[in-house]
C-alpha cells in the first residue's frame, strides 16, 4: 500500500511540473511600427524578411523566409518558428493544427551570412495562407543572448 502511495505521489508530481492539462493562453504581441521594427533590426545586426517581397497572395502553401547576420558574430538557432495574424489591432499567434511537427535541427549561420529559411505554413497550420496581415517571430541566440528577430507581410486576396 505504502508503494502505491509513493507511486501516486510521483505520479502527481510528474503532472504538476510537466504542466499537463494546462490551457495555453493566446499571445499578443504589440504592434510595432515600421521604425521600431528598422530601430531593432539595427540595434541587433540581424535581419528576417519574406523572399519575394511583403505581398503575398492568398492560397501560397509555404513562405521563404531570409535571415541575415549582419554581425560579426555566428549566431544559433533551431527550426522553431511563431507565427502571428493581426486580428483588429492586436497580434493573435496561430496554433499548429494537431499533429503537425517540425524536426528540431540545431543550426548555426557565420558573421555576414545568409540563411535562407522554409516555412510550410499549409503543413502546420492545416490550410493555405488567407488574407490578412501576418508578423513572423523567430529565436535566435547571438553570444548567449536570446534575440527575436521578425518579418511582416500581408497576403492579397
Amino acid at each position: 500500500m505504502k508503494g502505491k502511495t509513493v507511486l501516486w505521489l510521483l505520479l502527481v508530481l510528474a503532472v504538476i511540473c510537466c504542466g499537463c492539462g494546462r490551457k495555453k493562453d493566446i499571445t499578443y504581441l504589440p504592434i510595432g511600427t515600421e521604425s521600431e521594427l528598422t530601430e531593432a533590426r539595427q540595434e541587433t545586426g540581424l535581419e528576417l524578411s519574406v523572399a519575394g517581397g511583403q505581398e503575398l497572395h492568398a492560397g501560397v502553401p509555404s513562405i521563404k523566409l531570409l535571415l541575415h547576420n549582419g554581425t560579426d558574430s555566428k549566431i544559433r538557432f533551431g527550426r522553431e518558428i511563431e507565427v502571428f495574424l493581426m486580428n483588429g489591432n492586436e497580434w493573435q499567434k496561430l496554433k499548429w493544427k494537431d499533429g503537425a511537427t517540425i524536426l528540431a535541427d540545431y543550426m548555426e549561420i557565420s558573421a555576414s551570412a545568409d540563411y535562407t529559411i522554409s516555412l510550410d505554413y499549409e503543413s502546420l497550420y492545416g490550410a493555405p495562407l488567407k488574407e490578412g496581415t501576418y508578423r513572423v517571430v523567430k529565436n535566435v541566440w547571438k553570444n548567449d543572448e536570446k534575440v527575436s528577430v521578425t518579418a511582416e507581410f500581408t497576403v492579397l486576396p
